[in-house]
């Protein structure tokens, strides 16, 4: 969350919001299932407590960029499946194919409004 919020800005944010969702959710139910549900908990409230470490790295990007956020996330692997730490559940490589979908979809969509 705070790689997220320090690097994309806040449209690039809100158009990936659904995907961004459906990738939490997932990660969630295999920490859940794997035991370390605590740690992703834990995780969460650095993010929340993160402000000022996203302020810094959000003008350290910004003084630095050199492609647009519709170029970096055209270019991102989306794929759930490919994650090597976790042992996938069921149904991976449905949320791949529509995560590829949501990828394609918002890279138009920043194209147009950058």
């Amino acid at each position: 969350m705070i790689m997220l919020r320090s690097n994309y800005r806040r449209r690039s944010l809100v158009v990936l919001a659904p995907a961004l969702f459906l990738v939490e959710l997932g990660t969630t139910l295999i920490a859940w299932r794997d035991g370390w549900l605590s740690e992703k908990a834990r995780a969460w409230r650095d993010a929340a407590r993160a402000g000022s470490t996203v302020r810094e790295g959000r003008e350290l990007v910004e003084a630095n960029r050199a492609i647009d956020d519709a170029e970096m996330i055209a270019g991102m692997d989306f794929r759930l499946s490919g994650i090597s730490q976790v042992d996938p559940p069921r149904g991976t490589s449905v949320a791949d194919s529509l995560l590829g979908m949501w990828q394609r979809v918002a890279s138009a969509v920043l194209r147009l409004v950058d």
